[in-house]
C-alpha cells in the first residue's frame, strides 16, 4: 500500500471521520476527496515532527521546515505582521482570542519563530525571492539576515545567484517589507 492511503487511514482513526482534505504524500500517492484543499506531506520527517509534538506545534514545525504544505501554490508568501493593516475575525475566533493562553505555551519558541527566522530559512535555501516594499518590488536572493534587516543580492528573477548577474547588494529594513514571495 502506498503512503497517502495509509496516512488517510491513520487520520481517520484519530479524527473519527475521514479527513476533509486530500492528502498527497512524498511518494506521489494521493488519498481523500477529489479537488482542493490538498495537504502535501513532502517528507517523512513531517510525520516524526507530528508524532513527537502532536497538535499545532508539530504541524507548525513541519510547515516552517517546508515538509508540509497546503494546496498546489508554486510560491510561498511571507507577510510581516507590521504590514497587515487589519484583520476581520469571525465571532468564534474573537472568543478564542480572549481566552487565556494555555500554561504549556512555549514563549521561548514563539519568540524565535518571527520574520527573521523565516527569512533565514529562505537565505539558507538560496531561494530566489521577490521582496515587495513600500517603494516597489525587488528580485534577487537573500544573502544575509540580521536582527532588523536583510541583504538582498539583486538579480533577474529565475536566475541563480552568481556574482556576474548580481547588479548590487541592497539592505532592506524589516519595517519596509510588505511581503516576500519565494
Amino acid at each position: 500500500m502506498s503512503v497517502a492511503p495509509r496516512l488517510a487511514s491513520v487520520a481517520e482513526r484519530l479524527l473519527g471521520a475521514p479527513p476533509p482534505v486530500r492528502l498527497r504524500a512524498w511518494d506521489g500517492s494521493e488519498a481523500g476527496p477529489p479537488g482542493p484543499p490538498v495537504v502535501v506531506v513532502r517528507h517523512r520527517r513531517a510525520l516524526r515532527r507530528l508524532l513527537h509534538r502532536p497538535g499545532e506545534l508539530g504541524l507548525a514545525r513541519a510547515w516552517v521546515a517546508g515538509e508540509i504544505t497546503v494546496g498546489v501554490a508554486r510560491h510561498a508568501v511571507v507577510v510581516p505582521v507590521t504590514a497587515i493593516v487589519g484583520v476581520t475575525p469571525e465571532r468564534d475566533q474573537l472568543e478564542l482570542g480572549l481566552r487565556p493562553a494555555p500554561s504549556e505555551a512555549l514563549p521561548d519558541l514563539s519568540g524565535r519563530l518571527g520574520l527573521a527566522f523565516v527569512l533565514r530559512d529562505l537565505c539558507r535555501r538560496r531561494a530566489g525571492v521577490e521582496v515587495r516594499t513600500r517603494a516597489g518590488s525587488i528580485t534577487g536572493t537573500i544573502d544575509r539576515v540580521a536582527r532588523d534587516h536583510l541583504d538582498l543580492a539583486e538579480h533577474e528573477p529565475g536566475q541563480p545567484r552568481r556574482d556576474r548577474v548580481v547588479r548590487r547588494i541592497r539592505l532592506v529594513p524589516f519595517d519596509a517589507i510588505l511581503r516576500v514571495r519565494a
